[in-house]
């Protein structure tokens, strides 16, 4: 597998550039707010944000697949977290219903900050939301005095890599990521 890992410098980030694309997610009846928002208003919240990452990783290529652990583990080693700050998850919300998340995660590097997943429910795909959803945190990101961000995909995940080179990230040196079995478990 190679993995490509991306950074963009957010002190040259313009999000006026980009407001348009945005906007024509909000104008299809869709908002956008911050999981911190979202627990406000429903309960549910992290239960809904885990449902989502369950019903997005199966489409995730890897090498092997992507399980996301129960609810309870989740909460553990998700939710609580040290780098996790609910400020800068962001859901595109149909209604209730979570259609999209990017997150974004602390780094321990000052004055960047990484991307984790960015995912969009298959009945929701093709209508800009992982776009919106970039350049969301990326906005978020740079208000927050960030000056750069990174992220990382596998090279064969072309769709969120053409939104991440649309948007101005560039490419560094990749991971090759190979995987030995010694001996098969029976």
């Amino acid at each position: 597998m190679k993995e490509k890992e991306s950074s963009l410098d957010l002190t040259g980030y313009d999000p006026e550039q980009y407001q348009d694309e945005v906007d024509q997610v909000l104008m299809q009846n869709l908002r956008i707010m911050t999981l911190a928002e979202f627990r406000k208003e429903d309960v549910d919240a992290d239960h809904k944000v885990w449902e989502l990452e369950r019903d997005v990783s199966p489409d995730m290529p890897w090498t092997d697949p992507i399980l996301i652990p129960e609810f309870n583990v989740y909460k553990q080693h998700v939710l609580a977290h040290p780098k996790f700050n609910p400020d800068s998850w962001f859901l595109v919300l149909d209604g209730n219903h979570i259609a999209g998340l990017n997150n974004l995660w602390k780094n321990e590097i000052e004055k960047g900050i990484n991307t984790g997943l960015t995912g969009v429910r298959r009945e929701y795909r093709r209508k800009g939301i992982a776009t919106a959803l970039k350049h969301t945190c990326l906005t978020w990101a740079k208000n927050q005095d960030y000056e750069w961000i990174r992220t990382d995909n596998v090279a064969t995940n072309t769709g969120m890599l053409s939104i991440n080179i649309r948007v101005g990230f560039k490419f560094m040196p990749a991971w090759l990521v190979h995987e030995k079995i010694i001996k098969e478990e029976k």
